[in-house]
């Protein structure tokens, strides 16, 4: 009977486990842009270092968490870049490695997020790390469009505004 219960415990957390587990498909830069272009949502592209502390916290407490994960594939194309790496991207038939695709985005401190429409504009270059709360309305900001019409100032107290209605 002990035998059964802990079968049955084992199933039960496993099926939990795997239902709550979302995993987001992060592209390399190359594919990624041209996914971007094809589908026309806004590139998301992480810059990580090897050894980065914020970088890991951000990694494990913000982006993969199963909510923003789900947000993060619902509005944009997802892309990581390690400044560590030389791994060899192609973007327009040039190739580059991760370290000269992060110079070019002009990064100076990690973790950074940066939003680049996908006629290659960018949005925005968000230093640091940001808790998942904070995140989301980042990720509804700017995956719903409400840059196009208002600041995030102004977005923020429409965001303040609606919770006080609930």
């Amino acid at each position: 009977m002990k035998k059964i219960s802990i079968i049955l415990s084992i199933t039960i957390f496993s099926i939990a486990f795997a239902e709550s587990s979302y995993e987001l498909d992060w592209l390399p830069f190359g594919k990624a842009r041209e996914l971007s272009k094809k589908t026309d949502k806004p590139l998301v592209v992480y810059i990580e270092r090897n050894g980065c502390g914020w970088c890991r916290k951000f990694w494990n407490n913000t982006l993969t968490d199963d909510e923003i994960e789900k947000q993060l594939d619902s509005f944009f194309v997802v892309t990581k870049i390690n400044l560590s790496s030389m791994n060899k991207v192609e973007v327009d038939g040039e190739t580059y490695t991760e370290r000269q695709l992060g110079s070019m985005f002009a990064v100076r401190g990690v973790p950074a997020t940066i939003f680049v429409t996908p006629q290659d504009t960018v949005l925005a270059k968000l230093p640091g790390y940001m808790p998942p709360e904070q995140f989301k309305v980042v990720i509804k900001y700017f995956g719903e469009g409400w840059y196009e019409n208002m600041s995030y100032q102004e977005f923020m107290e429409s965001e303040k505004k609606l919770k006080q209605k609930d």
